[in-house]
């Protein structure tokens, strides 16, 4: 009989680009990875995007005009869609293997989760449109592999040029034998 569990690692990244290296100790009975997810937890606030300047344009008249920039006030009448904040990357290989076997991108909570009325009978829910998808894929490790290591790297303390504290949980559904 098969048994499906749960691997939860947790690691803190403090610095801006900071590369974190880290190894996941699996059962000697495993079969195989059947899923990996990653999450995000900000200890610190989130940064604030930069606020673009106000441009001033010289007329050829000599008069001068100033543009502000967009006033966000006005989003209740306008909707927006916002990119979701590319927080790092992660990567995992296993030490019988000389490929990754998991690269992916790692993103905060969905900040579009209310863009649009879902109530439209022809915009039905899925679950690409109430948040970020999660795509698991069966990862066989060949082998008698006990361990993968793999690392994760800060973008958004970079972005910002911020050393911003959080804390990122690395998720290894795994199934043994029983």
């Amino acid at each position: 009989m098969n048994k499906e569990s749960v691997i939860v690692t947790k690691l803190n990244i403090k610095l801006k680009g900071e590369r974190k290296h880290f190894q996941i100790k699996l059962p000697s009975d495993i079969k195989s990875i059947i899923g990996i997810e990653c999450s995000v937890r900000m200890i610190d606030a989130w940064p604030v995007p930069p606020v673009d300047p106000p441009r001033e344009i010289i007329n050829p008249d000599g008069t001068i005009t100033v543009i502000m920039p967009e006033d966000d006030s006005h989003v209740a009448i306008k909707e927006k869609y916002k990119a979701n904040q590319f927080v790092g990357e992660v990567r995992i290989q296993s030490y019988d293997l000389l490929n990754w076997f998991y690269v992916s991108d790692v993103y905060a909570n969905d900040v579009n989760l209310n863009l649009c009325d879902v109530s439209d009978v022809f915009f039905r829910v899925k679950e690409h449109s109430h948040g970020i998808p999660k795509h698991e894929e069966i990862m066989t490790i060949p082998g008698i592999t006990t361990l993968v290591q793999g690392w994760f790297l800060d973008a958004i303390g970079k972005q910002y040029n911020q050393n911003l504290r959080y804390e990122v949980s690395i998720y290894v559904w795994i199934k043994t034998e029983d």
